[in-house]
């Protein structure tokens, strides 16, 4: 226990094995992380409700006649939706050291086509690119998560184009990297105010409805797992989406 991980020099066959370890040991202490998070969010949503509670008990002690009935059950009934909405998110956000790999272009072809009978309407074209062997060891549910919520994005606020790429990142001593790139054809978006917009509740674009909330869920499932998120001008005009996810 007096240790983080395992450092120092390895014969090579032994490499994977090392790096395994390692990464299991940062796993649990980032899944240790979030539940300790989740567990302080869920403290300070419940203080509201038990005020609640406890203001009509002791109203009920001094005997004052009030129709409590309906109160406390509704601040019964939002306590347990708190526990539940954050029980689930604290599981969302842990991950598992040896996922198995996902292929992330018919993922992105998934999400590209269900995207196309949403957006219809609005005469929206997808394109993805990419080999369909290229695969990353991650849930497939975060995968399909983060990617819908940015071509959801491109596709809402681009000009009608919106195209995804996946290539093959660095090697590394368990498996190679990926790299995803979402681009659209819309006004782009100002590389000094993306931090910002990584925000919960931050929207760059008040044209359409929406809650801000597309690209802060991005971030977070990306981060999970290592990677990063920034933005360039894409050669369609708009926005560039690149998603790096490091070897491992």
């Amino acid at each position: 226990g007096r240790k983080a991980g395992l450092d120092g020099r390895y014969p090579r066959e032994l490499q994977p094995l090392t790096a395994n370890l390692t990464a299991l040991l940062a796993t649990e202490r980032s899944n240790a992380s979030h539940y300790r998070q989740a567990l302080a969010d869920l403290a300070h949503a419940l203080k509201t409700p038990l005020a609640v509670l406890r203001a009509r008990l002791e109203s009920e002690v001094e005997g004052r006649r009030l129709e409590s009935g309906p109160a406390l059950d509704y601040s019964r009934t939002e306590m347990e939706l708190l526990i539940r909405r954050q029980l689930e998110r604290a599981a969302r956000s842990t991950r598992r050291t040896l996922n198995q790999p996902v292929a992330v272009v018919p993922v992105l072809t998934r999400l590209a086509n269900s995207l196309s009978r949403l957006y219809a309407g609005d005469d929206v074209v997808f394109d993805v690119q990419g080999d369909d062997a290229l695969t990353l060891r991650v849930d497939e549910r975060d995968l399909m998560e983060l990617c819908g919520n940015l071509l959801d994005n491109a596709a809402k606020y681009g000009g009608g184009r919106v195209r995804a790429r996946v290539d093959a990142g660095r090697p590394g001593p368990r498996y190679a990297g990926i790299q995803i790139l979402i681009e659209d054809n819309g006004p782009g978006i100002d590389a000094n105010r993306f931090e910002e917009m990584l925000l919960r509740g931050v929207r760059g674009d008040q044209r359409r409805e929406g809650q801000g909330l597309g690209l802060a869920i991005a971030r977070q499932l990306i981060e999970a797992y290592g990677g990063t998120i920034t933005v360039d001008r894409s050669t369609l005009g708009g926005a560039a989406l690149h998603i790096i996810f490091p070897p491992r």
